[in-house]
């Protein structure tokens, strides 16, 4: 199962399915890092999104796409996704590179957002400073433009420690 969500401080989307054609869209309340502490955010995916998932829901993909997710704060939402779902990789990005991606796809754009807060970037060229991967062992993660293969021994297993 595959996750997809699009989250602002006041509304999260998650679209839930395994193909284009055979998935759901729920709505929970907005997870923005810089207002939620990873405690929290992990509190509200248990109250809110849990109830809405059925027993057959074994998410195996997540990519968390929110406002506030810069590469300071993505940890946050990593952390807190990562322990909601352990078995899942987990990909935390902002909100600006989810539209860019949705918008543009594999072509060069501008992409606009233009909500409660709003921004604009060119795509591809913003990409990549504000990706942040969960951390599974032997994954390839983005932290703060930098590339790294994740390891016990490259990759430090806390929050604090990465970012």
């Amino acid at each position: 199962m595959i996750v997809i969500a699009d989250s602002g401080s006041t509304k999260t989307d998650w679209c839930i399915g395994n193909s284009q054609t055979d998935y759901r869209i729920v709505q929970t309340p907005g997870i923005n890092p810089f207002y939620l502490s990873t405690k929290e955010i992990s509190r509200q995916i248990t109250e809110n999104l849990f109830p809405q998932l059925t027993e057959k829901d074994t998410v195996t993909e997540l990519y968390f796409y929110g406002a506030g997710c810069t590469p300071e704060k993505a940890c946050i939402v990593a952390d807190a996704l990562t322990e909601c779902f352990p078995h899942a990789h987990v990909a935390v990005e902002s909100d600006l590179s989810g539209a860019a991606r949705a918008l543009c796809g594999h072509t060069k754009g501008i992409a606009c957002i233009l909500g409660t807060g709003s921004n604009s970037c060119e795509f591809p060229m913003f990409l990549h400073w504000g990706t942040y991967w969960g951390r599974k062992e032997a994954e390839p993660c983005w932290v703060n433009a930098w590339w790294v293969t994740a390891s016990k021994n490259s990759f430090p297993p806390t929050c604090a420690n990465c970012c």
